[in-house]
């Protein structure tokens, strides 16, 4: 039985794949939806920045960044390449994690009708 064929058995039997050698993944994933977030300071928009937004709720979003987000600071997120999809976040905390990235919690503050006409 070929590596793959010995994977195969392993995934679907529930039973430990014998002799494999472990490979590293092609691809890296992150989970979550990728957005876009844009600082908004005094009326005019900064920068761009893509992240993963990893759950979003009542009480909050969480965020997946690559940098630390300025807590208290206004961004606008953008859910995929529609404009329209957006609203206004405020960031209350972030925490780096150990692969070097940020979990980011804000709060939604208006969405997009009252986003637009504050920007």
């Amino acid at each position: 039985m070929n590596s793959d064929a010995r994977l195969y058995h392993a995934i679907f039997t529930g039973q430990p794949a014998v002799n494999l050698s472990p490979q590293p993944p092609a691809i890296t994933r992150q989970p979550g939806a990728i957005a876009t977030i844009v600082r908004v300071f005094n009326g005019l928009e900064y920068g761009r920045l893509s992240i993963h937004v990893m759950s979003r709720d009542e009480q909050g979003i969480c965020l997946r960044s690559p940098i630390g987000l300025i807590p208290g600071a206004i961004y606008r997120l953008s859910l995929g390449s529609d404009p329209d999809n957006s609203t206004l976040i405020q960031t209350t905390a972030f925490r780096l994690r150990g692969d070097g990235t940020y979990d980011v919690g804000a709060r939604e503050i208006a969405n997009n009708l009252h986003s637009r006409a504050a920007a």
